[in-house]
């Protein structure tokens, strides 16, 4: 595995495992060696991948799929300024998410094809009542290129 495709641990890019290990659920916790135990979010990429990644109650979601290795543009540094960490979350996931600001409503607005389940992933902020989150990152706010991922 080369430096560009290295993830959290606990996180898989690919969907293949190692011979003898097992997949975590979204909801199983993964501890560092010092036996912090790791939250979840589940990433729906585009073409049906979903990644699992670990995450930590007080980051921000955008910081939380970077550190994942996840190509997610975010070109204002996640500034609210730019809309381009447009994420989607489902029905079952909303009510748990605090409701966006004005300024976060006013930027969904410039974003062709935004819905009720858009949100910008630089504006959520990781909790424990959150843990197992799913939501798509929209292809519009992937970029090409791979991001190494924090270690």
């Amino acid at each position: 595995m080369d430096g560009s495709d290295k993830m959290m641990e606990g996180s898989n890019r690919t969907g293949e495992e190692p011979v003898g290990a097992t997949s975590p659920s979204a909801h199983d916790k993964t501890s560092n060696q010092d036996g912090f135990d790791f939250l979840k979010l589940q990433v729906k990429l585009g073409q049906g991948e979903t990644v699992v990644c670990d995450a930590m109650a007080g980051m921000r979601l955008l910081d939380l799929v970077r550190a994942s290795g996840i190509p997610i543009k975010a070109e204002c540094g996640g500034a609210c300024v730019c809309a381009t960490c447009h994420i989607k979350i489902p029905d079952k996931w909303r009510e748990m998410i605090p409701e966006p600001s004005s300024e976060e409503l006013h930027k969904l607005d410039e974003i062709p094809g935004a819905d009720d389940s858009s949100r910008l992933a630089c504006q959520i902020e990781m909790s424990e009542h959150l843990d197992g989150l799913e939501f798509e990152i929209t292809s519009d706010s992937l970029t090409n290129q791979k991001i190494e991922a924090a270690e």
